[in-house]
């Protein structure tokens, strides 16, 4: 089975120039733990909530944040993303996938078509979500 068939389509992307505020809140608007950061079209990074996480201040938006707390609010996604995500052909078997997130010790990866177009999106909770369904006709 290929990963096209088990991938997210529905998947989020912003441009370079984002504030990580507006990124965060998507993510949270639309239950995801990752946004593509598209340029001109092209994929040129990803950002997790772990990049969020390891970022913003954790006072930022209280009443306690300093100037420079709230400043991280401001943090573009180019300056927080991981930069040239590894990708997989929408061929690509589930297994390999699994084989690459595992060897690399990444939770997304991204799904390219034959013109290196994102179609998609493979994440750990994705694997997970279709691992369930697997067991659970065995039950």
């Amino acid at each position: 089975m290929d990963v096209s068939s088990v991938m997210r389509t529905n998947v989020l992307s912003i441009n370079p120039d984002r504030e990580l505020s507006h990124i965060e809140e998507m993510m949270r608007e639309f239950k995801t733990d990752h946004v593509l950061v598209l340029e001109d079209g092209e994929l040129v990074g990803l950002v997790s909530d772990r990049d969020i996480k390891r970022n913003k201040s954790p006072r930022a938006g209280t009443t306690t944040a300093t100037t420079a707390d709230n400043l991280t609010l401001k943090l573009k996604a180019h300056q927080i993303m991981g930069r040239n995500p590894v990708t997989i052909p929408e061929k690509t078997s589930v297994g390999d996938a699994i084989e690459l997130l595992l060897s690399k010790r990444i939770h997304s990866l991204p799904v390219v078509n034959d013109k290196g177009k994102v179609v998609g999106l493979i994440t750990s909770t994705v694997l997970l979500r279709f691992l369930h369904k697997v067991v659970s006709l065995f039950e």
